[in-house]
């Protein structure tokens, strides 16, 4: 027995000796601690994390600083232990209250992604101050980064600077690429672009890809530097080497135009779809438009729509744009306006103006969205301002006619004026409109003139009308009809219906131009068929008279009909002489009455005195001679010498007024006046502006 224990106490002593020959660790945190290390490193011992772990979290759990930051580094990292985010914090919090820069900068990171515990920006910057104030340059810069974007504290360009420019005197390269940012773009400090070139090589030195990348910006631009494509194009090399996506892309721009290298499209294109494959925005819009128009490239719509497509999705707003204009026009895509619309409203909202046009005209038409003028004048608005010119004008029209704003005469001259400067003759014909009728501006018939010979010179249509109206009517020129004629006749031929059909007026008058009742004819005729309601009460007028067509009473009430249907006076008031006097249709006095009482009641002074007689003889309603009186004394007003002659007449004999002499009198004196007068050659058109508004847009 004895002997047996003597040798078993022999073996234990002699594995003991071994042991402490090897170097058997101590129980104190500091060499369990050691002993972890060892095993983390693999400094003289097989690198084993779990093995690490066992040792170092008992070192941490005696309260060993460095040991509880490398605990939940290995926790954080699933490195020798699960991954456990909240475990990490529990062994980071207690490391960085002793003061653990490496621990308060990860105990911030914490806060700052959500990792462990719940997001916190504040309480991220608080930890990251403490750690940045022991001079540990990682978290300097995230300081920095927090400042910059306002995130857990106000946002302060100045604050962030001075956090950058500790960490970047490091050698912190991100830090130093940040400096120069800040002095590129005058954040915190004084722009100043030979320093940004400065920090950005320091940065660049460090092999910072966005460094290089910025440098090869600086020389492409001559930015702090002497203008150098050649050292642009290297630089942009050197990054574009490394993956950097945005490098790639701008050194295929170098391609693409021939500057700093020899112009090459195959390696432009090999550029661009490199940066388009890492996810480069401005790459994959550059792609997707060689696609679609062919560009060193076989024309491809679908791969054009889908490189559109990967550009918008990650916000480039000219591919929003493009997206909008392929639903909006079926190209690759089924046409879906209401997907243009989105993809137009994605793109205004970050202030492309194209797209803030494009989505004015939407709301504007109710393509794609319900019609809302407000919101077409908002959005008109935005690219107005950007100096959008086809936003300028739809912006004046909206103004001009009040829809969706409080109609505003100043404000719609304003911006037409804007958009007649530059050229645009549909602005120039509304200008002269304005100026013609006196709205938002002193009327002026020459500066009226002078618009509207600005857009008529340029094939304007309208303007060559309104230009025929000024003759016609004597407005600023002396009346010319054979001058009206003719610039009818250019309007005309143009298929503008209003000059049509007072080009017609003009041949079936015979003014300015010798009569010709077939060629009014047909001028009506094109008017007509185009809607336009005199034309087609003429072209009925034609009918009725047989001029130049064989009479026929049924077309002349079919054109008349087809125009009073539309409230157009005269019409109505010819309806009611034919149902009056039975041309065309069977003999009804009731139904003369109504159409006489709708010309009548919108002031069409044939039509009052009409009523008028229809009430004083009780025919077709029931004889009124007061009501009688009043139609008369409407028409006679507007200078009518049959109504005055009646209402003269009435005022002698007492029916339906008081007798009275005087006033007999005073009417029979204005009939006489007026009876030498010949009727009106023609109705004279007013002069019209231009509410057409301009189109979509489309690239």
């Amino acid at each position: 027995m004895k002997k047996g224990l003597l040798i078993c106490i022999l073996a234990a002593m002699l594995l003991l000796s071994c042991a402490l020959a090897e170097g058997m660790p101590g129980t104190d945190a500091e060499s369990l601690y050691a002993r972890g290390m060892r095993y983390f490193d693999g400094d003289g011992v097989p690198q084993d994390y779990s093995a690490a772990a066992q040792y170092i979290s008992q070192a941490a759990d005696m309260g060993h600083v460095e040991a509880q930051y490398w605990m939940g580094w290995m926790y954080e990292n699933g490195s020798g232990v699960g991954q456990d985010y909240a475990k990490a914090v529990e062994y980071y919090r207690p490391a960085a209250e002793q003061g653990n820069a490496l621990a308060q900068f990860s105990l911030g990171c914490a806060y700052d992604y959500g990792t462990g515990v719940e997001q916190d920006y504040a309480q991220a910057v608080e930890w990251y101050t403490r750690a940045a104030e022991q001079g540990y340059a990682l978290a300097q810069y995230n300081l920095g980064c927090a400042y910059s974007n306002g995130t857990g504290v106000a946002q302060d360009y100045a604050q962030a600077m001075q956090w950058f420019l500790q960490a970047a005197e490091q050698g912190d390269a991100p830090s130093q690429y940040n400096v120069g940012y800040m002095y590129d773009n005058g954040l915190g400090v004084e722009q100043d672009s030979a320093q940004a070139l400065e920090w950005y090589r320091l940065a660049a030195e460090n092999g910072d890809p966005a460094a290089l990348c910025s440098v090869g910006y600086m020389y492409e631009n001559g930015l702090g530097v002497e203008q150098d494509y050649a050292q642009a194009a290297n630089w942009y090399r050197l990054a574009a080497d490394q993956g950097y996506a945005l490098a790639q892309y701008d050194l295929g721009c170098l391609y693409e135009s021939g500057m700093g290298v020899e112009q090459d499209s195959a390696q432009a294109l090999e550029w661009y779809r490199l940066a388009a494959e890492n996810g480069e925005p401005a790459a994959q819009y550059k792609l997707a438009y060689m696609y679609e128009n062919g560009a060193g490239v076989e024309q491809d719509s679908a791969q054009a729509l889908n490189w559109y497509r990967s550009a918008a999705e990650q916000g480039y707003d000219i591919a929003q744009y493009n997206m909008g204009c392929a639903y909006s026009g079926g190209l690759g895509v089924e046409r879906d306006d209401a997907q243009a619309a989105e993809w137009f409203r994605l793109a205004a909202e970050q202030g492309y103006a194209p797209a803030q046009y494009n989505l004015g005209y939407a709301y504007d038409t109710g393509r794609g969205v319900e019609q809302d003028y407000a919101q077409a004048a908002e959005w008109y608005r935005l690219a107005a301002e950007q100096g959008e010119i086809d936003a300028q004008y739809n912006l004046a029209c909206i103004y001009l006619s009040g829809l969706g704003v409080e109609q505003d005469y100043g404000v719609a001259l304003e911006w037409y004026q804007l958009v007649a400067e530059q050229g645009d003759v549909a602005a120039q014909c509304n200008m002269g409109y304005l100026y013609q009728n006196g709205l938002g501006v002193e009327q002026d018939y020459a500066q009226a003139l002078e618009y509207y010979r600005r857009a008529a010179e340029q094939g304007h249509a309208i303007a060559q009308y309104d230009i025929g109206c000024m003759y016609s009517n004597g407005l600023g020129v002396e009346r010319d009809d054979a001058q009206a004629a003719q610039w009818y006749r250019l309007a005309a031929e143009q298929g503008y219906a209003p000059a049509q059909r007072c080009l017609g007026c003009m041949l079936e008058q015979g003014l300015g131009v010798e009569q010709d009742y077939a060629e009014a004819v047909d001028w009506y005729n094109r008017a007509a068929e185009q809607g336009e309601v005199a034309a087609q009460c003429d072209l009925g007028h034609m009918y009725e008279n047989g001029y130049a067509v064989t009479q026929d009473y049924a077309q002349a009430l079919e054109w008349y009909r087809l125009a009073a249907e539309q409230s157009y006076a005269p019409a109505q008031y010819n309806l009611g002489a034919a149902y009056e006097n039975g041309r065309g249709v069977e003999q009804d006095s009731a139904m003369a009455v109504e159409w006489y009482r709708l010309a009548a009641d919108q002031g069409y002074v044939p039509a009052q005195r009409a009523l008028g007689t229809m009430y004083e003889n009780g025919v077709g309603v029931e004889q009124d001679l007061a009501q009688a009186s009043e139609w008369y004394r409407l028409a006679a007003e507007q200078g009518e010498t049959e109504a005055q002659y009646k209402l003269g007449t009435m005022y002698e004999n007492g029916v339906g007024v008081t007798q009275d002499y005087a006033q007999a009198a005073n009417w029979y004196r204005l009939a006489a006046e007026g009876s030498g007068r010949g009727p009106v050659a023609i109705d004279r058109a007013d002069s019209k502006p231009d509410l057409a508004r301009h189109g979509q847009l489309m690239e």
